[in-house]
């Protein structure tokens, strides 16, 4: 692992991101202290696209169809609705809303 400066990193930096992309890893030091490594991003393989929908799926089943655990959806899209007639609405997340007007008169 190559160590350097803070100033000599960012002075090179262009070359020095050549290099982390190579595979190489770099210490960065501040002060003569080591302050940041940089190094190649992980290797991240494909993911299963069945997997990820039963993950998503699971998430759901667990939290709920829910936003922060106070409001729900259907609660955001009715206030949504509320508001694009011109009526004032309570959310529970937010509160009071004030009355807006839709622009197509």
């Amino acid at each position: 692992m190559t160590t350097m400066s803070f100033y000599e990193a960012r002075t090179h930096l262009s070359e020095l991101l050549s290099q982390v992309a190579r595979g190489k890893k770099v210490l960065i030091t501040r002060h003569g202290k080591p302050a940041a490594v940089l190094g190649p991003p992980p290797q991240e393989g494909p993911q299963n696209v069945r997997q990820v929908v039963e993950e998503m799926l699971a998430f759901r089943d667990n939290e709920g169809p829910t936003l922060g655990g106070q409001a729900t959806i259907r609660e955001l899209i009715d206030e949504g609705r509320s508001l694009r007639l011109g009526r004032s609405v309570v959310c529970p997340m937010t509160g009071p809303a004030a009355t807006l007007y839709s622009r197509a008169k």
